[in-house]
């Protein structure tokens, strides 16, 4: 996922270059052969950054990025095939009730500091929200926010996504935020664990 994330941030600043809008098509295109969060996540926040494009009325990152997304559903097409065949199988509705149907989380206080994080993202620097690639970035954190209490509302599933949460966007969220902290105090270093 971090490939392919840093892939569609490098097309923004560089949207001429075609082997680039290439390679990023294909890599968003793998991300549906792997873990189910990581393309729904990503297909969440291209999906607000191309609202943001429309609302710009930026149509030249709007019609990179579709692009982009064309690639990507172009190479998981065969996962797409699979999926509904998969669907159709004698063991699907089993597997359904094993592995994805479980039981309610409470996301709630991960939510509150993801957004917390957000907002002061933008606070503190409000360039944030007029730049491409940090835009994409404050989405994926909104979508991480919002996903899994989403997919347990309306699709009644558990993407056990709390771990993603915590342990990739949130650290990510929290090191940005203190790495942005020691540039306006003027602190040379600054040491940030992880936990």
């Amino acid at each position: 996922m971090a490939a392919a994330i840093l892939l569609i941030i490098m097309g923004l600043n560089y949207l001429s270059n075609t082997r680039l809008k290439i390679l990023t098509g294909i890599s968003f295109g793998l991300l549906f052969y792997t873990y189910i969060f990581s393309w729904a996540l990503a297909i969440g926040a291209m999906g607000l950054l191309l609202i943001s494009f429309m609302v710009e009325k930026d149509w030249k990152k709007f019609k990179w990025l579709l692009t982009v997304l064309g690639l990507g559903l172009l190479v998981a097409f065969p996962y797409f095939i699979n999926a509904w065949l998969f669907h159709k199988s004698v063991l699907s509705p089993d597997f359904w009730a094993k592995s994805v149907y479980l039981e309610k989380q409470n996301y709630l206080f991960v939510m509150l500091r993801c957004l917390a994080l957000i907002t002061g993202m933008i606070l503190i620097n409000r360039q944030w929200y007029f730049s491409a690639p940090r835009r994409l970035l404050i989405f994926l954190l909104f979508s991480a926010t919002a996903l899994p209490v989403i997919s347990q509302i309306i699709l009644g599933v558990n993407l056990e996504a709390d771990h993603w949460i915590i342990s990739v966007l949130g650290i990510y969220g929290t090191e940005k935020t203190n790495w942005r902290f020691s540039v306006i105090s003027g602190q040379k270093r600054v040491v940030c664990m992880d936990g």
